[in-house]
């Protein structure tokens, strides 16, 4: 199981970047991949960073919400 909370920083060519706990769980992985199209999302393997269009933060919200129940977007580590 994942200890923490997602974790969001910013991107000076747009969007944000997004940490999550890992391991990530399968559950988040397919809501993030479903929801947010391959244009919108890109994945980092070597830091294990999502950069997210700004367009489709409130889905991501939405999604980590769910999945984190402890989750504060406002929080800052």
């Amino acid at each position: 199981m994942a200890v923490g909370n997602p974790q969001w920083g910013e991107c000076r060519a747009g969007g944000v970047f997004l940490l999550l706990p890992q391991p990530v769980s399968p559950a988040v992985l397919h809501s993030l991949t479903t929801r947010v199209p391959s244009t919108r999302r890109r994945h980092n393997e070597l830091t294990r960073q999502w950069w997210i269009s700004d367009s489709y933060l409130e889905t991501v919200e939405e999604i980590l919400r769910v999945h984190y129940p402890a989750y504060d977007p406002y929080a800052r580590a």
